[in-house]
């Protein structure tokens, strides 16, 4: 499937790389279904499916894959289900401290709790994204939203 997603050695090809992608997702292979869950959540291949997207991804976040957890997080936000988002983000941080995720796991934390008006949460988690990972862009958004919370006042 992924060799049909990047046309490597291959024509580029969505509607193939979903029918590859699904048949080692029925499999239970993890990264399968996380790549099927992209495709459903950009309508690549297939028509675009918001739920179907989560299904993938929770299989996939299920069996310890830290992408598809970080994803089910920025499919809840983008739905404004923020409770839900903060949930799946701070599992990210809890369950795959070592994931290269964590970093941006805690900027959508940090922005989630902003949505939900929990300020002092919002800014304790975008002041530690930005003192722990100092050089990243997260650190960066952090502080324009940290600059931003300052003039609203919050």
């Amino acid at each position: 499937g992924v060799m049909y997603a990047n046309g490597s050695g291959v024509p580029e090809d969505d509607t193939e790389a979903v029918h590859w992608f699904r048949l080692a997702a029925d499999q239970g292979y993890d990264v399968a279904q996380f790549n099927l869950g992209k495709k459903f959540t950009f309508g690549e291949g297939v028509p675009e499916d918001d739920a179907e997207a989560v299904r993938w991804f929770r299989l996939a976040a299920d069996q310890g894959y830290a992408n598809a957890q970080y994803w089910l997080g920025e499919a809840n936000y983008v739905s404004r289900k923020f409770p839900e988002a903060a949930e799946e983000f701070q599992k990210v941080v809890n369950d795959f401290p070592d994931s290269p995720k964590v970093p941006d796991a805690m900027l959508k934390l940090g922005f989630t709790y902003y949505e939900l008006q929990k300020w002092d949460d919002a800014r304790r988690t975008l002041e530690h994204v930005r003192k722990q990972y100092p050089d990243s862009t997260a650190a960066q958004l952090a502080e324009t939203r940290l600059r931003r919370m300052r003039k609203e006042g919050h």
